[in-house]
């Protein structure tokens, strides 16, 4: 089954049974009051209102313990399934 973005980070969220706070406290633990997103922005991109950068998704997946490729799995990301788009991509 593949899902938006926002529905990946409520899905993890819930998971995990953090609440948005809960989830900004993970980010500042990793990555200090400077790299944590305020709690805001993390509903806005929960409700699809806002479009995370890949480092903001880096980030993420951080805090929900788990790698970037886990975390984006499943993704449709416009009308291509992410995982489609990172079979695409040139090596390293």
């Amino acid at each position: 089954m593949t899902m938006n973005i926002a529905e990946r980070v409520r899905e993890l969220r819930k998971q995990n049974s953090l609440t948005l706070n809960d989830l900004r406290n993970k980010l500042i633990g990793k990555f200090g009051e400077e790299g944590a997103l305020s709690i805001p922005y993390l509903s806005e991109v929960e409700r699809g209102i806002s479009t995370p950068s890949i480092k903001t998704l880096e980030k993420m997946a951080h805090a929900f313990d788990v790698s970037l490729s886990d975390f984006l799995s499943g993704v449709e990301w416009g009308k291509q399934n992410v995982d489609e788009k990172i079979k695409s991509l040139p090596p390293k």
